[in-house]
């Protein structure tokens, strides 16, 4: 992948990724301030907004048992 193509967040979507999170993986990987100011509409969702907090609940609770 070029520089170009990651600057425009030109990235091919894999199946198995939900539409969603290819939104955000591209905003993150974008230059493109236009592009990355979209995400704010995602960050702001409650639903991923929990999903991220249980997933980080999950790690912390992981490293803990070890």
């Amino acid at each position: 992948m070029t520089f170009h193509n990651i600057e425009h967040a030109r990235i091919q979507p894999h199946y198995k990724i939900p539409a969603e999170a290819m939104k955000i993986i591209e905003g993150l990987l974008t230059i493109d301030g236009e592009k990355r100011s979209e995400l704010n509409d995602v960050r702001d969702d409650q639903f991923i907004r929990g999903q991220v907090q249980k997933y980080n609940t999950n790690k912390s609770n992981h490293r803990a048992a070890k």
